[in-house]
């Protein structure tokens, strides 16, 4: 029988190339909400992979998001990855990431309500 082993490809990962696109089409007027896939650091109670290689490849994800925004600044990051309603900051930019549908009655709604011109956000 043949050797098996499997393999994960990092499709979730940004490039530097994305980044500096999302800094093009930004500037010079900035922007106020900036939704991502990732968080730009590993939000409370959320364990890093085991797995090395792995581990690597959020990392590097995490280390982008986190470069978006430091350089932009956006008021409110929305995001998903996780499936866990929360609510935090990294620096001066308020975090929401979304819980997933299956997850919705334990860890909050996998959706929200974003008022503007306040940027309030409401999940029910």
């Amino acid at each position: 029988m043949a050797d098996r082993r499997a393999f994960l490809v990092a499709t979730e990962e940004i490039t530097d190339l994305e980044v500096d696109a999302l800094f093009d089409r930004a500037r010079p007027a900035g922007i106020d909400v900036l939704f991502t896939h990732d968080d730009p650091s590993l939000p409370d109670g959320i364990s890093p992979l085991s797995n090395p290689l792995i581990r690597a490849a959020c990392d590097r994800s995490l280390q982008q998001v986190a470069r978006a925004v430091d350089e932009l600044a956006p008021k409110l990051l929305l995001h998903g990855h996780y499936h866990k309603r929360y609510s935090g900051l990294y620096g001066h930019t308020r975090i929401e990431g979304l819980a997933s549908d299956e997850q919705s009655s334990r860890q909050g709604e996998p959706w929200c309500i974003l008022e503007l011109p306040s940027l309030a956000v409401v999940s029910r």
